[in-house]
């Protein structure tokens, strides 16, 4: 799958009509086409795309729309279970007064033309590091299972529902973790007297796109994260100081990059002309989900220091080590007994290599840094320095 794809293409045009509330092209050929199904399913648009598909004066078969018709049925049966569990749970916050800032998903689905286009695999609500232990206890009481425990988060499960409760945006260690440590002091009540909190649009997008930044390079990235940027911009971009955002953009270094990424929108969803860089990165992010890609990333890991670009190629060995055994100051902020007694930090090793490590993805992440070869690497650096990371 690559730029050029007529699926690829059509499911574009399906996702500008539903976001735009227009009449969908015709493409009889391509609306039949498994190849869009599970493109859709693997960039976690499918759900969407039903709403363009039913509306095509010659739409695919029932056995076709069926398909679409059961992820969007899922997004609103989860949307729906996932809003009555937050609302108990926000209720309780609010009671106990803890001040909570849901982020990402939770937050930018408000602004598709309907809550369930914006799917979510969880919940992430960033807490105040002294009100943590309260917030996980109103969790655990409302029937919640702590799944894992890790730096600046913990996880929580009920009946397919995923919360993650955070105590800080960014782990202590990455790169991103100084833009955002005062983060509460861009934020606002949603209402008065309210203990809700909700960033600044403009700390909103500084997040989002650095978040995406992150994915881009570590984990690859999905159609949404884009269709996230477009719709953002069609509903937020009067309203935000656009000087200050580029501002801190340029001291995140990431400027250049999410000018190519916003440009990139431009050309998918408002169909302006593309160039070789734009196809580049448009077949970058539709290898997700391939070999190919699990290639791209084992190169990247060996390109990045703090989790960010810096182009700079690492050993092998040490990058394993560093991350099976992570330094003391990621860990002491929320275990302050590691400032006193660091040789505890054998314990927190062993715990997280049991509980948190799987050994089938070490072994597979291993075994793709090691077999990752210098002409990929180098491929890697050389496109990425051209999308204007640094």
């Amino acid at each position: 799958m690559n730029h050029s794809s007529p699926e690829f293409i059509y499911l574009i045009q399906l996702l500008i009509s539903v976001v735009r509330g227009e009449t969908p092209p015709q493409n009889a050929e391509m609306s039949r086409s498994p190849l869009l199904f599970r493109l859709a399913q693997n960039h976690n648009v499918a759900n969407i795309l039903y709403d363009a598909l039913i509306k095509l004066p010659d739409p695919p078969s029932e056995k076709i729309l069926k398909r679409y018709a059961n992820e969007k049925d899922r997004a609103i049966y989860m949307e729906t279970m996932r809003q009555i569990e937050l609302e108990k749970v926000f209720e309780r916050f609010e009671s106990e007064r803890i001040e909570y800032l849901p982020l990402k998903g939770y937050v930018m689905r408000t602004l598709y033309p309907s809550v369930t286009m914006r799917t979510m695999s969880d919940v992430d609500i960033l807490i105040k590091p002294t009100s943590l232990k309260a917030a996980s206890a109103i969790l655990l009481d409302e029937g919640y299972q702590l799944q894992k425990s890790w730096i600046n988060e913990d996880t929580f499960t009920k009946n397919h529902i995923s919360i993650d409760l955070h105590n800080e945006i960014w782990q202590k260690e990455q790169y991103y973790f100084p833009f955002f440590k005062g983060i509460w002091d861009h934020s606002n009540p949603q209402n008065e007297n309210s203990f809700h909190y909700l960033m600044s649009w403009e700390y909103f997008y500084l997040f989002m796109t650095s978040h995406l930044t992150y994915h881009y390079i570590c984990h690859g990235i999905s159609i949404r994260y884009l269709l996230d940027v477009w719709v953002f911009i069609q509903k937020q971009g009067t309203t935000l100081n656009w000087d200050f955002v580029q501002q801190q953009l340029e001291e995140m270094k990431i400027r250049s990059f999410v000018d190519k990424i916003e440009r990139l929108t431009d050309i998918w969803f408002e169909q302006k002309p593309g160039d070789e860089l734009s196809d580049e990165m448009t077949d970058y992010i539709l290898a997700r989900g391939t070999p190919e890609m699990d290639n791209f990333i084992a190169a990247n890991k060996l390109l990045i220091n703090q989790n960010t670009f810096s182009g700079k190629e690492r050993n092998r060995f040490h990058y394993i080590l560093s991350r099976l055994f992570l330094p003391v100051s990621s860990f002491s902020d929320r275990y302050p007994i590691l400032k006193k007694y660091p040789f505890l930090i054998v314990g927190f090793w062993i715990t997280r290599w049991i509980r948190q490590i799987s050994i089938a993805f070490c072994l597979k992440a291993i075994k793709g840094l090691w077999s990752v070869d210098k002409r990929t690497i180098s491929k890697m650096r050389q496109f990425h320095k051209k999308t204007g990371l640094k």
